[in-house]
């Protein structure tokens, strides 16, 4: 699929690396998120060695992967001329272990035979939407991310392994500290079933015979893609637990009224 007319399109890069930017987006007092400042991605150990060549063109200064140290292990993150590169996980369980959430973890998570009615759609509604309701909130990784967006630490680049769940909360949360609208946000994020089409058609191609096509096809674009509707669901409980995205931008994220200005009279044009 071309997806060069689409919002975020970075030219000499496969789609499956859900490469893209955040430039270009309008915001509620009419400026726009500046081109070349933010990035967001997939797993970099799956670019080749032309999209790296690529890649480091674009002269980024930081790069945060948001991966498990398993996830890391299984697929190392190639050297970025000139960058920063870190990891901090972007999903820690209750005990403060760190989650991998790779696609195939997710398969495997909402597969799993020991939660109540494993085969009913609404079961892994549930499962999804606990999976998302936790990585907003109390994130050392997010954190991270805007005290380098502070700093002017930029251009930088924010990934994980699909680029889908982990990246895809954290740039909404950027576009919000910006001042995007939420339809923004969302789209934004189902934009990973643009770049990700070809990877969830193979998946959805490789399981024909499985019974309850309905749920396996929802499993898949779950574990694959992205269900636009969680999106959704994250900024509306960023609301239920603050009452307003200043409050939660202001106590998860230490942007104060002042400093979010600053912030946006960076990044806006």
């Amino acid at each position: 699929m071309d997806t060069s007319m689409h919002h975020g399109h970075v030219g000499g890069l496969r789609d499956e690396l859900n490469f893209r930017e955040l430039g270009g987006y309008r915001t509620a007092d009419g400026r726009t998120v500046k081109h070349g400042v933010f990035y967001r991605s997939g797993a970099l150990g799956e670019a080749t060695p032309e999209e790296l060549e690529r890649i480091s063109d674009l002269g980024l200064r930081f790069v945060l992967d948001l991966r498990c140290q398993e996830e890391a292990d299984e697929l190392p993150d190639p050297v970025i001329s000139g960058a920063e590169q870190i990891r901090i996980s972007g999903c820690m369980d209750a005990d403060d272990n760190e989650v991998n959430l790779s696609p195939s973890s997710i398969y495997k998570l909402l597969v799993n035979p020991r939660r109540k009615d494993p085969d009913r759609e609404e079961s892994i509604e549930a499962a999804v939407a606990e999976i998302y309701s936790s990585l907003a909130f109390d994130s050392v990784a997010y954190r991270r991310l805007f005290a380098e967006i502070e700093s002017a630490n930029v251009p930088l680049l924010f990934h994980c392994t699909a680029g889908k769940d982990r990246t895809g909360i954290a740039a909404m949360l950027i576009l919000m500290a910006l001042g995007v609208s939420d339809q923004d946000m969302i789209d934004d994020f189902a934009l990973t079933n643009v770049y990700r089409r070809s990877r969830i058609e193979a998946k959805l191609a490789d399981k024909p015979l499985l019974s309850k096509v309905d749920v396996v096809e929802k499993l898949i674009r779950a574990s694959e893609g992205v269900l636009p509707h969680f999106g959704e669901r994250v900024l509306s409980e960023i609301r239920q637990e603050y009452g307003s995205y200043q409050e939660f931008l202001n106590k998860e994220l230490g942007l104060d009224e002042e400093r979010l200005t600053a912030l946006r009279d960076r990044y806006l044009e």
